[in-house]
């Protein structure tokens, strides 16, 4: 009688300690689940700050590369058009059309 009753005892110790086991394990879980929401959550956010940081650091730099390559191309045209009227000016034939 007295081994039955330690069995159970036994028996009813180890179940408690299984149940306490996964309601630990459930409740890790859930704590790390809601830490790695968060963590989401503020890398992402962290993310678009950084680009949009990037795309306003971005912005003017294009334009001024886009400014730069419209006086250039300018700038050649209008060199071209000084080589061709200096050309015509030493040869004495200048075809107007050309310029």
């Amino acid at each position: 009688m007295r081994r039955l009753l330690l069995f159970r005892h036994i028996i009813a110790t180890m179940i408690q300690a299984n149940v306490r086991k996964s309601l630990a394990t459930l409740k890790f879980k859930k704590s790390r689940e809601k830490a790695t929401t968060i963590q989401s959550v503020v890398r992402g956010y962290r993310d678009r700050v950084d680009l949009s940081r990037k795309h306003t650091a971005a912005t003017p730099v294009a334009a001024l590369a886009r400014g730069h390559l419209t006086r250039k191309r300018s700038r050649q045209k209008i060199l071209v058009r000084q080589a061709k009227q200096t050309a015509c000016q030493n040869n004495g034939r200048c075809n107007f059309a050309m310029l």
